[in-house]
């Protein structure tokens, strides 16, 4: 199992504008359900929720997620009444290479705002600059144009694909590996090209 190069004895939440990154709770299992049935959000994900009763199931599954510090799970809440909207992962830690990989969706009321992409650079921040991570990857359906544009804007290199790495939806999906490096990001940062951590 991969383990992470730190211990938190509370789950780090961040800032990002009008948005908050906490941890997931039980209270936000109805929006987990609203965001995880909607068939657009998990097309290139696992099945979609059918019922409250699978959005409860998961939520159990995940809750001890941080616990055992095997990964960091955010819900990405409005500030405005704290209702989460979206979620964003760092897992598969390996820590004598200081890498790990992120996850992200988003409901489908806020694509195209580029809310993503400024979420994004928040975790990114945390990851490189407060982590202390070296490499960051990123993978997607080869179909998932939206996704990889924003991890292009974020400086995000293709890397190759994975064939047939996935089984989704009842068929086999390939996998586009992005990558971004530490050093890299920190270019970007002097350039001017992202923003730095926010408290």
């Amino acid at each position: 199992m991969a383990v992470l190069p730190f211990s938190y004895d509370r789950f780090p939440e961040l800032d990002c504008g009008p948005f908050h990154l906490r941890q997931v709770r039980l209270d936000d299992v109805e929006a987990m359900f609203a965001l995880h049935s909607d068939e657009e959000v998990m097309r290139y994900n696992y099945d979609p929720l059918v019922n409250i009763e699978q959005a409860e199931a998961r939520f159990h599954m995940i809750e001890p997620e941080f616990r055992e510090q095997r990964l960091l799970r955010w819900a990405i809440t409005r500030k405005e009444d704290d209702r989460m909207i979206g979620t964003v992962i760092i897992s598969n830690w390996i820590r004598p290479f200081a890498s790990a990989d992120l996850g992200y969706d988003l409901a489908r009321e806020y694509w195209g705002r580029g809310i993503m992409t400024e979420i994004l650079k928040r975790v990114l921040a945390f990851g490189f600059e407060e982590m202390g991570l070296n490499r960051i990857e990123a993978s997607s359906a080869p179909e998932n144009v939206g996704s990889r544009r924003v991890l292009e804007k974020l400086g995000f290199a293709y890397e190759g694909t994975l064939k047939e790495k996935w089984y989704m939806n009842g068929r086999y999906w390939d996998a586009v590996v992005m990558g971004l490096l530490r050093r890299d990001y920190l270019q970007r940062l002097e350039d001017g090209s992202t923003s730095s951590k926010k408290s």
